[in-house]
């Protein structure tokens, strides 16, 4: 169930579940891991998502789980960012054996340092000592007027940041002090990489991929035409995606690129074992695409290393083709407009009677070293792909990831 919540980033109702799983198991290292993903997720979101899969919204929510949701509404993008590293690394301290753990708390830290409120200046790192309380001495309080008594609230609501105490055990660790030195160092070096590649970008540019091995997900057609029966579409379809995967294949022996397919069902040797790969690889692609920016640590992406070891490659990629053909709506206007001029007629008829088309093509390139996307070829057209378009935009695809 967690890992559905993750892979959805349904992460408020995913984080509410772990918080009860975690008091049930608390050394579970699944439980551990996948709260430690949703805090991550939680934090890239709030703080470079452009499109929030999730809300944080309160009102319609019944039950115990709506006071996380208000605790969550109330924080502020700074504050979640630093909820996140805390409680991240307090379980990467905690279990310092665990991998995983180890290396999504340098991820956090990515968009912890991003905001100015988070310098490590503004945390305390102990408490504040107590008073000793061994004498009580009681004295009776003095009569405030009513402008103390506004004065002595202000003070005491600016005295401390809510947050203040918030990284105690964590702030003066000497290697969480130079994470964040790192990241810092890191994020300041990509704003000036990004600024670099956007004027670069503004030339045509080179190809610099040479892919000699890729892994690949057999192509995605989908031919929606309401003209046409489902049964009759569902065939279709299924042709043509037996045609693209020939194609495909025929077109990477030219270029001398080998493919490793992880999902062809249709192949008698087609295992357990190769189906446990596909569905990790469709979690992972899933949940990162949903995604829309760079950085982002997918929370099954501690496992896709056996298919970099198994395959020899570092790419993934992904062929679709979406094809929707729809009937032309009637138009009186057109039809009274030819039948005033005779001749016409037969010209309106015929564009009548003709269906809108509209064809998607996208060829994508997935870099599961680094978990960001490394190559994308897409077009649209007004009308239907036949096989020889499809096979010349395959090669062209494929040709650029190539360098012979």
């Amino acid at each position: 169930m967690l890992n559905a919540f993750i892979q959805r980033a349904d992460y408020v109702k995913g984080l509410y579940h772990s918080m009860i799983m975690r008091k049930l198991y608390p050394k579970n290292t699944f439980v551990i891991n996948s709260q430690a993903m949703i805090w991550h997720g939680i934090a890239a979101y709030e703080a470079r998502a452009n499109d929030i899969p999730y809300s944080f919204s309160y009102r319609k929510i019944e039950g115990e789980i709506q006071h996380l949701y208000f605790f969550l509404n109330k924080l502020k993008t700074d504050e979640i960012t630093m909820l996140a590293t805390q409680q991240i690394w307090q379980n990467s301290l905690a279990y310092p054996e665990n991998q995983f753990l180890q290396q999504i708390r340098k991820e956090v830290l990515r968009d912890f340092v991003s905001f100015k409120e988070n310098k490590l200046g503004n945390f305390a790192s102990r408490h504040r000592e107590q008073a000793d309380t061994s004498v009580i001495i009681k004295k009776k309080d003095a009569v405030l007027n009513k402008y103390d008594k506004i004065a002595k609230k202000r003070k005491n609501k600016a005295s401390e940041a809510p947050f203040y105490y918030a990284l105690i055990g964590i702030v003066d660790n000497p290697l969480f002090q130079k994470e964040v030195a790192n990241a810092e160092d890191i994020l300041q070096d990509k704003e000036k990489i990004e600024e670099q590649i956007a004027e670069k970008n503004k030339k045509p540019q080179k190809n610099n991929m040479d892919v000699e091995t890729l892994i690949m997900t057999t192509p995605n057609y989908d031919n929606d035409n309401n003209r046409k029966s489902n049964k009759t579409r569902m065939v279709n379809n299924e042709s043509t995606e037996n045609k693209l995967l020939e194609s495909v294949k025929d077109n990477a022996k030219k270029l001398d690129i080998r493919l490793s397919y992880v999902d062809n069902f249709r192949d008698p040797n087609f295992t357990t074992e190769n189906y446990n790969e596909f569905s990790m690889l469709y979690d992972y692609i899933g949940e990162r695409v949903r995604f829309d920016g760079l950085d982002f640590l997918p929370y099954n992406a501690q496992y896709i290393h056996t298919l970099t070891e198994r395959y020899d490659s570092k790419y993934v990629g992904i062929l679709s083709i979406y094809t929707r053909v729809r009937k032309r709506p009637f138009s009186g206007s057109y039809a009274a407009l030819s039948l005033a001029t005779i001749y016409a007629f037969p010209l309106y008829l015929k564009w009548q009677l003709s269906a809108d088309k509209q064809s998607d093509y996208g060829f994508y390139i997935m870099n599961i070293s680094t978990h960001n996307p490394a190559f994308r070829s897409s077009r649209s057209f007004k009308a239907n792909m036949n096989i020889h378009m499809q096979n010349a935009h395959i090669y062209n695809s494929l040709n650029q990831i190539r360098k012979k």
